[in-house]
């Protein structure tokens, strides 16, 4: 096992974000459910740096310090950047484009086509006319979209095969720590324990109520048919589990004030009043509690310091007896009610430690009946049926279905293999038991009778509750990236990916051009600027999600990353070695991956300065030190070129060169933002300049897609080589404060022979390429044409040298880029056409070109 280190990332009295490295990663899935155990949250898993991050419990932190070295990070400060609007009377290139050899490769008919770019950003807009065409699906240029700042969502299933969200958080961000659930006819009640981003965060230390038990039900489709209600306002009330007994809840859940609190209550099932409340245990831990009605009983198992027990009443919860079942360190357990007692499995270990599954019985008095240990593992699931143990675990390596007849095992099989599989839950579909679980993230269902195993969906699922046939799934964030008005505090934020989004494939006519207008995107948003209550929203745990953000595009098939983000002052200078924080570890591994990181070196703000212009201070942000990406600084092109006096210098802490290039400062961009009249808010569209190195690292994210998409074989490393060996130099040789100049788009697309074919011509326009193979001796014929004007309606006839029409094709909306049709010599009629020469003529919205061509037999 590797050596443990925590970072403490922010400084609360009761709640702190952490990271933990080092660590066996399979060992995380233990850890985490015993962090949330404690009252915190998994944020964050990482293979690609082997590391995680969590909100844990400040006391429990501190009892983590006697083998875990711990840091206090300090709070950090947002990019700053300008935004200035002008009147366009422009042509279809900037100077600055022009001055990087853009417009030259473009004539080329290269556009970025086919290229997979990854974008982390604070939100996207696609409502803009620059910007609509990426949104249409028919399109397909943007693949893949997730917010990762968007809290955490439940979902549930009935027996109808679709998930549906439940609405149980009106506004902003939220998080869920635990759930339960029971299924009642067609609706199901719904217990959970929630806290929201206002709570978590707020300035003063009373108002910090962490966690509250709330309660609701939902129909089949996750409408209310009652709405959430708050149970019972405590500091810390995590773990709710509850019965159903004579029309009434029987509720038990934990609070923390010193010790862990064992609460019993009961509520109404009709109006989920609360009718009572009473702590009924005290202890310095509490695992898992969990009630169940049986043999005249209320029965609340659970794990203490003393180890496996259950506290047992039989006047409906007025006097409680405690009985020890198994003695020794528990860590968790599942249990069910069987014909003469119960039967279940025990964990028995500690969290960052490989622990060993036990399977047991014990009579209706709490006696063993059987104990017998399985293996290593965790996240044990049993089901009982004729007679039968149903259990599921996951031993580090593989989930394991296996099947007992008490000690005596019937059956064992590998139900799948990964390194984080979570929440294995058994669930009905008619008669059928079937098994759901989380797989790194995405969720699965398998049969038991098939042995066939289907993905549901990618979800980010990581807790899984049942009912006979009703599930429930926690999901953290969601694939909508544009602004929603009921959950998200602030449009403006969103406007800035859109604008990064514009520099790198905007199509505004003759307003805008992006540099890789015909790429394709991946988009996640995985900054957040401000919460419920109108408040700049700063936090650490923006740094995760640009982590999860980045190993989530690569899974996507990113080929190059681009980040306008940076994050410092919870970092000194020393620490931006590539090596410390964990977005510049993530970013250092991406190169390994054949993926290409792009990422702004930052902009000094309002009130800060360079102690002397032109001489290294490294004032780089995270994660901008990164070893093997590039690193842009903001240029300003005018008179001279030279870099801007707010962008940031190297060199990284360890000596190394940054940045590697720069790019300009300003750049044309699409902007949408809401301006207020009083009580009316207009939407303001237009374009601007706007300033910073975020635009600069689009830039060069535009001219590196245009790269690939002319070089398909080439690697991300011989890019960035390339990529420097082009670029002019601002001075003698490459240093700290301009790297290794600005590039040169021409130089860099044709420092090799181009993979793909070049037209010879010039192009300025929209046009009909050379037909191949011409002449044609097959039954088809290509015509390959390009689109660099912008979305367009697009005609193709073909025409006889007598000027008789024989074939047309209307092809509507095209987008941006290259595109081919291909003919099968059939006229409009659906007869061949006999062999001679003709003529194909391209008709667009800007442009009319054609080509002649043969058919021979």
């Amino acid at each position: 096992m590797g050596t443990f280190q925590i970072i403490i990332s922010l400084y609360f009295l009761s709640i702190t974000p952490y990271w933990i490295h080092n660590i066996n990663p399979q060992n995380m899935v233990s850890l985490s459910k015993w962090i949330e155990e404690m009252g915190g949250r998994k944020r964050v898993i990482s293979k690609l740096i082997n590391s995680s991050s969590f909100f844990i419990p400040e006391k429990e932190a501190l009892n983590l310090q006697n083998f875990l070295n711990v840091k206090k990070v300090e709070r950090f400060k947002r990019l700053s950047e300008n935004l200035s609007p002008l009147n366009i009377q422009e042509l279809v290139y900037e100077d600055y484009l022009k001055i990087l050899n853009v417009n030259k490769v473009h004539e080329k008919g290269i556009l970025g086509d086919n290229v997979k770019i990854g974008i982390l950003d604070a939100g996207f807009d696609f409502i803009h006319p620059a910007l609509k065409h990426l949104a249409k699906p028919e399109y397909k240029r943007i693949l893949h979209t997730h917010d990762f700042a968007s809290g955490d969502h439940l979902f549930i299933k009935f027996p109808l095969n679709v998930f549906y969200e439940i609405n149980y958080n009106q506004a902003g961000v939220a998080y869920i720590n635990s759930f339960d659930l029971k299924k009642i006819q067609n609706e199901a009640i719904i217990f959970y324990s929630y806290s929201h981003d206002s709570i978590l965060y707020a300035q003063n230390q009373f108002q910090r109520n962490f966690w509250k038990i709330y309660a609701c039900k939902v129909n089949e489709i996750g409408e209310f048919t009652f709405p959430p209600k708050l149970i019972k306002r405590d500091t810390f009330a995590i773990k709710p589990s509850f019965e159903i007994s004579n029309n009434e809840i029987n509720l038990v859940y934990k609070t923390r004030r010193g010790n862990f609190k064992l609460h019993f209550s009961k509520i109404s099932i009709d109006s989920l009043n609360l009718f009572s409340d009473t702590i009924i245990y005290s202890s310095k831990i509490i695992i898992n509690p969990y009630i169940l009605n049986a043999f005249n009983k209320l029965n609340i198992f659970l794990i203490d310091t003393q180890g496996f027990k259950v506290f047992y009443s039989i006047d409906g919860g007025n006097i409680w007896n405690e009985k020890l079942i198994f003695e020794g360190k528990y860590v968790g357990y599942k249990i069910e009610k069987s014909e003469n007692g119960f039967k279940g499995v025990c964990i028995k270990g500690v969290p960052w430690e490989e622990d060993s599954i036990i399977l047991f019985g014990i009579d209706s008095l709490f006696n063993q009946l059987f104990s017998k240990k399985i293996e290593k593992g965790v996240e044990p699931e049993i089901i009982l049926k004729d007679d039968t143990i149903n259990l599921c675990y996951f031993n580090y390596k593989n989930l394991i279905f296996s099947k007992f007849l008490d000690t005596i095992l019937l059956y064992q099989s590998i139900v799948d293999s990964g390194d984080f599989i979570y929440s294995p839950e058994f669930y009905f579909e008619g008669d059928e038991i079937k098994l759901i679980y989380s797989k790194e993230g995405a969720t699965f269902s398998y049969s038991l009778i098939s042995h066939i195993i289907n993905e549901i969906g990618f979800f980010y699922t990581d807790l899984i509750k049942s009912d006979g046939n009703a599930l429930i799934i926690r999901r953290r964030g969601d694939d909508i990236v544009t602004f929603e008005a009921e959950k998200d505090y602030d449009f403006n934020s969103f406007s800035h990916g859109a604008r990064v989004l514009s520099v790198i494939a905007g199509m505004g006519g003759l307003e805008l051009t992006g540099v890789s207008p015909a790429s394709k995107f991946i988009l996640a948003r995985t900054e957040r600027t401000m919460n419920l209550y109108g408040n700049e929203f700063e936090n650490i745990i923006e740094e995760d999600f640009w982590v999860e953000g980045l190993e989530w595009a690569i899974s996507k098939g990113a080929q190059i990353i681009n980040s306008s983000l940076g994050y410092i002052l919870w970092w000194n200078k020393k620490d931006a070695d590539g090596k410390t924080s964990p977005a510049s570890i993530a970013a250092s591994k991406a190169i390994k991956k054949n993926v290409l990181v792009v990422n702004a070196i930052g902009n000094l703000g309002e009130n800060e300065f360079h102690s002397q212009i032109g001489v290294p201070d490294t004032t780089l942000h995270i994660p901008s030190d990164a070893d093997s990406i590039i690193t842009v600084g903001g240029i300003v092109v005018g008179d001279s070129i030279y870099v801007h006096e707010k962008s940031c210098y190297g060199p990284a802490a360890d000596g190394r060169k940054k940045p590697d290039v720069v790019a300009p400062w300003s750049a044309k961009v699409a902007y949408v933002y809401f301006e207020s009249y009083g009580t009316q808010i207009d939407t303001i569209i237009g374009y601007a300049y706007s300033e910073g190195t975020s635009y600069s690292t689009a830039i060069v994210t535009g001219i590196c897609a245009l790269a690939l998409s002319a070089h398909p074989s080439w690697d991300a490393r011989k890019l960035i080589k390339y990529l420097k060996q082009t670029s002019h130099l601002l001075r003698d040789t490459a240093d700290n404060i301009s790297g290794w100049g600005y590039p040169d788009a021409e130089r860099l697309v044709f420092i090799e022979k181009p993979e793909i074919p070049i037209p010879k011509e010039k192009i300025e326009s929209d046009r009909l390429l050379s037909p191949y193979p011409n002449p044609t001796e097959f039954d088809y014929i290509n015509f390959p044409f390009i689109i660099v004007e912008g979305e367009s309606y697009v005609e193709f006839k073909i025409y006889d040298i007598s000027g008789n029409l024989i074939f047309e094709k209307n092809f509507e909306l095209l987008d941006c880029g290259k595109h081919v049709f291909k003919w099968n010599l059939k006229n409009k009629n659906g007869k061949k056409v006999d062999p001679g020469n003709y003529i194909a003529v391209l008709k667009t919205s800007f442009n009319t070109s054609y080509k002649k061509f043969s058919v021979v037999k």
